[in-house]
């Protein structure tokens, strides 16, 4: 009888090893010397999950990070001038190279504080055999602005959007985030990627709206978690706002969809959540930080 039940679990061990899905995890990495050493560790001890390749893409700043790009074989890396990275192209070729079932994309500054982060992202394609990506939830842990606006972004609950959501949505239901991502591989090589167009920035939004667009779904998945925490300067913020709206004015199909949630209601939002914490710093940031977010999105659309 011992020996009976020690059979079957090894069976049922066996075929749980056999269904899980391969999985590549690509990460851009820039400047990224501070971040490596733990970024490369929280990797290696992600659990309940078959990693097939951990693929590094560096652009070259003489930092010399790849001599920390050590610990595992299935460690790679190839590294890109400035002047050739590109949001897109450079993780399209990535995911387009790729041999796996799941591409997890994260970037470099993204803490996996997990070890079972990947498993439940990449559990996200069991639920529905249409999901095509998957995203997870980001907490930002300084007393920052970006500290409410990831509270609001990334709720306490999953959820999936299909096509049908658009209507009602509109272009909320293509949000997503790379920072911490999973793409089908093979749904991906269908829709051509990006469509090989080098985007500024929000790759992950171009991509999820061809999704649903193409019949397929979109999954947030709140239990799949990273701490992603920026202090941005003004100066910088602008520049990404800056981005935000040459992408807008690139991809004018966006402007086909309006926000149901405005910048003023999320400035109001922010305001109750930091007043709650009576963080006086979040408070006197507030306006010059919304206002900065505006006239960089503003500026950028029309240059």
């Amino acid at each position: 009888m011992e020996h009976t039940h020690i059979g079957l679990y090894l069976i049922h061990h066996f075929i749980y090893i056999n269904i899980m899905k391969k999985v590549e995890v690509i990460c851009p990495l820039y400047n990224s010397l501070s971040y490596i050493d733990n970024l490369v560790k929280s990797i290696l001890e992600q659990k309940e999950i078959d990693i097939i390749k951990i693929n590094f893409i560096i652009t070259d700043t003489n930092d010399h990070v790849e001599d920390h790009l050590i610990g595992d074989d299935r460690i790679t890396f190839s590294k890109i001038k400035k002047e050739d990275f590109s949001h897109s192209l450079v993780r399209e070729k990535a995911i387009f190279g790729s041999n796996a079932d799941i591409a997890i994309l994260i970037t470099d500054d993204v803490k996996i504080i997990d070890e079972y982060a990947f498993s439940k992202l990449v559990s996200s394609f069991d639920i529905d055999n249409k999901i095509a990506i998957a995203f997870g939830r980001q907490i930002c842990t300084n007393n920052s602005i970006e500290k409410y606006t990831r509270i609001l972004n990334y709720p306490l609950e999953s959820k999936i959007t299909t096509f049908e959501d658009i209507e009602k949505e509109q272009i909320k239901a293509f949000f997503f985030s790379d920072a911490f991502s999973a793409y089908d591989v093979k749904i991906f090589k269908e829709l051509n990627g990006y469509d090989n167009k080098n985007l500024p920035t929000n790759e992950d939004m171009y991509y999820a709206r061809k999704v649903l667009l193409n019949g397929y779904k979109k999954y947030y998945n709140h239990k799949a978690f990273v701490n992603h925490s920026h202090n941005y300067k003004l100066k910088e913020l602008y520049k990404r706002y800056y981005l935000y709206g040459e992408f807008f004015k690139v991809e004018n199909e966006f402007k086909n969809y309006h926000a149901t949630d405005s910048g003023f209601k999320l400035a109001i939002n922010v305001f109750k959540l930091a007043l709650k914490d009576f963080n006086i710093k979040a408070l006197f940031m507030l306006f010059p930080n919304m206002l900065v977010r505006l006239l960089g999105k503003r500026k950028g659309e029309k240059e």
